[in-house]
């Protein structure tokens, strides 16, 4: 579903909600009518440099703070030796592999793909 508002575009889901102003109460996006206000969070006139250092070190900060587990040496189960960050995300997820991959490149750090989804679970 694509919203237009002046000269600016969102795109969402059927079900993402959105903060009507009447009570104010989420409202489903196919609910929407040209009468529901809504509540402005304050997106600024100016878009951010998506590509940029600063942008992209925030957007890995966001995705392994949500999706992610760092293990310093030492720090896991029977002492691990190793330290390494963990991001887990579904296949589908590629967008935002392939985000995290230009990211971590732009800051001189190595990455490497791990498909778990043939690992056995432990017993």
């Amino acid at each position: 579903m694509e919203i237009s508002v002046g000269g600016r575009a969102i795109v969402a889901s059927n079900d993402h909600r959105f903060l009507a102003h009447a009570r104010p109460y989420w409202r489903q996006a196919h609910h929407l009518s040209l009468k529901t206000g809504l509540v402005d969070i304050g997106m600024p006139g100016w878009l951010p440099q998506v590509e940029s250092e600063p942008y992209l070190a925030g957007y890995l900060a966001g995705v392994i703070g949500g999706d992610g587990t760092l293990r310093i040496a030492g720090s896991g189960k029977n002492g691990t030796r190793q330290s390494y960050l963990r991001v887990a995300m579904l296949a589908s997820d590629q967008q935002v592999f392939d985000r995290m991959v230009r990211a971590f490149r732009m800051l001189d750090c190595r990455t490497s793909l791990c498909d778990v989804s043939t690992v056995a679970p432990p017993r």
